[in-house]
């Protein structure tokens, strides 16, 4: 066994030893202490069964994977004007090697299928793109022109492929007065022939992205002149009906628009043709003549972006995994187990309060005596209740019932702070000795009482007869009883309710004083009344 796993093994014996002295613990802050060990122990213990379980091992070394190879792209070029100007600049050979990548003159529509069914055959990875050079001053109106393309189309429209080959229309147009020492080519690409541009496009959109591009050249005198013109060519183009004709090419043949480059050719053509007379009509304006055909300008290619292969990066080989981190299920399993006790204890102390109030409620006659009694024994519970909620522990998990309880003691506290008491002790006597009559002096007392009760509508009455120690037990208790009664009838003669009234005698159990003495016996012999509020009866006031 390692050195790490034998410092887990005894940190998890640590916790569990501590968390069952937590719960045997009767003194509060060794207690509380404890549970703080617990929680440190625990953290502890993740912590090292985190560093163990992603502990890091040797790993062999990767072997470096090769770089992907990068395919020469294949650009095919045709249309009704690529064989004649290839041949009329005297190059015979139909093959060209620029930037990497073979440009191949396709000459009539067999050769167009050989080469697609021969590239298909020995290199089908290999990027294939078509180059479409198109002369507006190939012919000298533009009827003309549409007619060569249409033809065009009508020949090579039989050649079936798999796929549509992305196809990239060149305008080649002298456009600017711009000399280019620099460039053996003199001319100047409106872009590139891009092989990560291969969706298909239409034809409208092309020639709306061309002219914002124009648009947004330098401010140079030949890129003003460049764009002016190039712009009106764009426009002649669709007016003249010949983006429609092109659009119809790649409509009804194997292949798909998917740009639109503009060459601005310094040289300049041997003759004018349909441009150069729309030109000279609407600008009085032609463009410059060569004297020569020399080798027509081909655009840059931007070849494809092949990704390089992605860089593992270097992951240590762990150890093996249990099938369940053992220290985060033991601690699981404590916490749990701390909860429930917890729970436990705090439903023993909720048992042990309700207990108590319920030992309260049992005392079925309420008196004067045994209402202050009550409330005094609810207001001692409460204070218990509110120290308890006042205390913070780490033991009880936030489950002490004793907020809750305090709420209850409160709203008991409350019904029983809302009875009304009025007493004739203290006033002139109420009954003579052994006798249940009122008695003729007792006029004003009772007059007082039954005014104090007008004043309290909303109450019932809880009229509660009392005896001196004179005669005996049974005695007083009917003498008592009899008493509480005539005030009833006295009360009920006042148009008191009679069904808000209730009588109890107690005889001589609940004294007030002494009776040695014949002004204690006088005291002694009273009648009490207990207001109670109606909303309050069914908390079971009145029986206690």
């Amino acid at each position: 066994m390692s050195y790490q796993k034998l410092n887990m093994m005894l940190v998890a014996v640590a916790l569990l030893i501590t968390s069952a002295l937590s719960w045997l613990q009767q003194d509060k802050l060794t207690g509380e202490l404890l549970m703080l060990g617990f929680a440190v122990l625990a953290v502890l213990l993740i912590a090292k069964q985190l560093r163990w379980e992603t502990r890091e091992l040797p790993q062999p070394p990767k072997e470096p994977q090769p770089e992907p190879e990068q395919l020469s792209p294949v650009v095919l070029i045709l249309g009704p004007y690529a064989e004649k100007w290839f041949t009329e600049s005297n190059y015979t050979d139909s093959t060209r090697y620029c930037e990497k990548s073979t440009w191949l003159l396709i000459k009539n529509p067999d050769e167009l299928a050989c080469r697609l069914d021969y590239i298909k055959q020995h290199s089908p990875n290999t990027p294939v793109a078509a180059f479409f050079p198109f002369l507006p001053d190939g012919h000298e109106t533009s009827a003309l022109l549409n007619h060569h393309l249409l033809n065009w189309l009508r020949d090579f429209s039989g050649v079936i492929s798999d796929i549509k080959i992305p196809c990239t229309i060149g305008i080649y147009a002298h456009i600017s007065t711009e000399l280019r020492k620099h460039s053996s080519s003199n001319a100047s690409w409106s872009g590139e022939l891009d092989f990560n541009r291969l969706q298909a496009q239409n034809m409208p959109d092309e020639i709306n992205r061309l002219k914002n591009h124009l648009k947004n050249q330098d401010d140079s005198a030949s890129d003003i002149q460049r764009a002016a013109l190039g712009y009106d060519l764009l426009c002649w183009l669709e007016e003249q009906e010949i983006s429609a004709a092109l659009t119809k090419i790649f409509t009804h043949s194997t292949l798909k628009l998917s740009a639109l480059l503009l060459c601005d050719y310094g040289h300049g053509f041997t003759r004018h043709g349909a441009w150069s007379i729309w030109l000279e009509e609407r600008y009085a304006i032609l463009p410059a003549l060569g004297n020569r055909m020399p080798m027509p300008p081909l655009p840059a290619i931007k070849q494809r972006y092949l990704p390089k292969p992605a860089v593992v990066p270097v992951i240590p080989i762990y150890g093996k995994q249990p099938a369940l981190l053992w220290s985060i299920c033991l601690i699981t399993l404590l916490l749990l187990t701390q909860i429930g006790v917890a729970g436990w204890q705090s439903l023993q102390q909720q048992k042990t309060y309700q207990h108590e109030i319920a030992l309260l409620e049992e005392q079925r006659e309420l008196s004067v005596a045994r209402l202050n009694q009550k409330i005094a024994q609810l207001q001692q519970l409460d204070e218990q209740s509110q120290r308890c909620s006042a205390e913070v522990s780490l033991q009880n998990w936030g489950l002490s019932p004793c907020e809750a309880i305090s709420r209850t003691l409160n709203k008991k506290m409350a019904n029983l702070q809302a009875v009304k008491v009025v007493t004739s002790a203290g006033v002139i006597p109420l009954f003579d000795p052994g006798k249940s009559d009122i008695s003729a002096k007792a006029t004003p007392p009772l007059e007082e009482m039954a005014h104090k009760i007008a004043q309290a509508p909303g109450y019932r009455i809880l009229i509660i007869g009392h005896s001196d120690s004179t005669g005996g037990d049974a005695l007083n208790a009917s003498l008592s009883l009899e008493r509480a009664d005539a005030v009833r009838h006295w009360l009920i003669k006042k148009n008191i309710d009679p069904s808000l009234i209730q009588v109890r005698g107690v005889g001589a159990t609940e004294p007030m004083t002494s009776n040695v003495t014949a002004e204690g016996r006088q005291i002694n012999r009273r009648v009490e009344m207990l207001l109670i509020p109606i909303e309050n009866t069914k908390e079971t006031i009145l029986n206690g």
